[in-house]
């Protein structure tokens, strides 16, 4: 019997700690976020996600630009490997480009994704931007899926060409529709979180062996993109030659819907140029039967000329 009062004595200790352990853990990650927000606060922030002014990156080159850059924004769960085919087709032209990898994608561990936000993707834009800029008089962007709602931001912060939108996904599909209603319910979203923090994807979506990207959707970063969703619209685009959209006949993934004629309207008010291009194919443009096709479209687009000045 003492043996037995020791031990159950023992056992509330030990949970007393452990929850001693995990509320002064959360009080000091409360602290750190409140004091770091005040001293923050301190500085310009505009236009610099998750950052301040004076902690982006610095790029100098000291080189003579070249005229047109390109900048790739890829999707998720994807990586720069969907843009593969199409930087080979670029360096070939001698058109510098930078694809850069968004957070918590592309790596063989899943420390980050867990963590992500989406101003995260937008600060790796706009770095990346600014890199590019420091070799490119005018920098174009190619984008897809959710990358295409990176852009459109990035749009509004810097000077850009031309705009490509490659199966753009300002609205989801029906599947992912549903999916997005449970995650924006705080409730529901933070029980998900815990009993399903992955959703796996049909093997073939992940079989081609020609880019690397992860064969499920996390959580929180998939609540991160619908959340980006809600921010982002194709009216916010703000480009100075022309807008391009790109889709699939057999898109599930995302709904372009009314888009065609939201962009078309778009161009019309900014007095720039416009075409929508349709293909046999699903979400996966430059991946598969069209993939060619569509990247000597995205070479021939981006050395369009600008329209008439208003």
């Amino acid at each position: 019997m003492k043996r037995h009062r020791k031990k159950r004595a023992l056992l509330i200790g030990t949970a007393v700690l452990v929850v001693l352990v995990v509320a002064v853990n959360q009080w000091k990650k409360r602290k750190a976020v409140a004091v770091l927000r005040e001293y923050s606060a301190r500085f310009s922030q505009e236009g610099t996600p998750n950052a301040t002014a004076l902690s982006m990156q610095h790029v100098y080159f000291g080189v003579e630009k070249k005229p047109h850059g390109v900048l790739l924004i890829h999707g998720i769960p994807s990586s720069t490997s969907t843009f593969s085919g199409l930087c080979d087709r670029l360096e070939k032209e001698g058109i510098p480009h930078v694809a850069p990898m968004l957070t918590g994608f592309g790596n063989t561990e899943l420390n980050l994704l867990p963590n992500v936000a989406y101003e995260d993707w937008l600060r790796d834009a706009l770095n990346a931007y600014d890199t590019l800029a420091e070799c490119a008089e005018k920098v174009s962007i190619v984008s897809t899926s959710t990358g295409s709602l990176v852009a459109t931001w990035l749009s509004g912060q810097r000077q850009v060409e031309h705009l490509v939108l490659v199966v753009p996904n300002f609205s989801p599909g029906p599947s992912a529709a549903r999916f997005k209603r449970i995650l924006e319910t705080p409730v529901a979203s933070q029980a998900l979180r815990g009993v399903m923090p992955y959703k796996f994807s049909d093997p073939e979506d992940y079989a081609d062996q020609s880019r690397f990207r992860y064969p499920f959707h996390e959580v929180n970063s998939t609540r991160q993109m619908f959340l980006l969703q809600d921010e982002i619209g194709p009216e916010q685009i703000r480009v100075e030659a022309g807008i391009f959209l790109m889709f699939g006949a057999d898109d599930s993934t995302v709904s372009t819907g009314e888009l065609g004629a939201l962009l078309e309207k778009k161009a019309s008010e900014e007095g720039v140029l416009y075409e929508a291009f349709e293909y046999e194919a699903a979400h996966r443009l430059l991946q598969g039967a069209v993939a060619e096709e569509v990247r000597s479209q995205i070479v021939e687009l981006l050395g369009r000329r600008p329209v008439a000045a208003r």
